[in-house]
């Protein structure tokens, strides 16, 4: 290639790049205005796992719920909690509100200290192939605290860079003793980080941990 081909060449991967970065800078995630913590199934004996890329349109509702993966029982009664009680500050490009992807997820304990095989994460890197949301890599389960009574149902969130790693994490919706084993186990998820035209962005992620008192 002669010098002006190459010139040529890097200037348009050079604009490229620019253009990611400036699209990626004008634009704002979705956030979790408010909502209630869904509380797990009273029938639910095993651990239950829920992990979905949801729509949040410019209204900040959920649009088609559902999407992922999720224990059989578990899925379709959280997702409709979800529908019925979320609701969003929608995503923003620049100063114009746009139709975005969010990343839901929820882990509820069994009534059991034990933190047997199955409470094993399961792999969701098939289940959400979509570049929109920050992947999970690493979901670890939470403990049950040993002062804690009864049961109870936290949300985290946790603010995504454009790094994927965790930037913040904070409670949304607490429950008292069980805010700060919530926040311990959220801290150790890693994330594929999120993408939007073509560039990493930053992104929000909330996590529902249930913790269902262990049978004496």
């Amino acid at each position: 290639m002669n010098v002006r081909g190459f010139t040529a060449s890097w200037l348009v991967a050079s604009f490229l790049v620019l253009g990611a970065m400036t699209a990626a800078a004008q634009y704002a995630p979705a956030r979790l205005r408010s909502g209630e913590a869904p509380a797990p199934p009273p029938n639910l004996v095993g651990w239950g796992w829920i992990v979905g890329d949801e729509t949040v349109i410019t209204e900040g509702r959920l649009n088609t719920v559902g999407g992922g993966w999720g224990t059989p029982g578990l899925d379709t009664p959280f997702w409709v909690q979800v529908a019925n009680t979320w609701s969003f500050e929608p995503a923003r490009d620049g100063d114009v509100k746009v139709e975005s992807q969010v990343l839901i997820a929820a882990c509820y304990r069994p009534a059991s200290l034990a933190m047997g095989p199955e409470s094993a994460a399961p792999n969701v890197q098939v289940a959400l192939p979509k570049p929109d949301v920050p992947i999970p890599t690493t979901m670890v389960p939470p403990v049950y605290p040993p002062r804690a009574v009864g049961d109870g149902v936290v949300i985290v969130e946790l603010a995504i860079d454009a790094s994927g790693a965790i930037s913040n994490a904070r409670v949304v919706r607490s429950a008292g003793g069980f805010d700060g084993a919530a926040l311990d186990a959220a801290r150790k998820w890693q994330f594929r980080p999120a993408q939007r035209a073509g560039a990493a962005v930053p992104s929000y992620v909330y996590i529902v941990f249930g913790f269902r008192q262990p049978a004496t």
